[in-house]
């Protein structure tokens, strides 16, 4: 079955890894004291959701996209 890519272009491959990290993420920032954990993830979902979608960007820059993408899925 064929999968639609990312709304910028990004390979669908990188939306699981983009998951993993995107939980790993959320657990780090979690442990971090004194932190405003919500401003945080979003603030951070935020600006690697922009990186990918920087036209022409690398392959790195899509799986910043990936992760912020996935943080903002899970409520960040």
């Amino acid at each position: 079955m064929a999968t639609s890519p990312e709304p910028d272009g990004a390979s669908p491959r990188l939306k699981p890894l983009g998951e993993a990290l995107a939980v790993m993420v959320v657990d780090l920032v979690a442990v971090m004291p004194g932190l405003d954990r919500d401003a945080v993830l979003e603030r951070l979902a935020n600006r690697l959701d922009g990186h990918g979608r920087a036209p022409g960007g690398s392959e790195a820059a899509a799986l910043l996209g990936a992760v912020g993408r996935a943080l903002i899925r899970l409520g960040a």
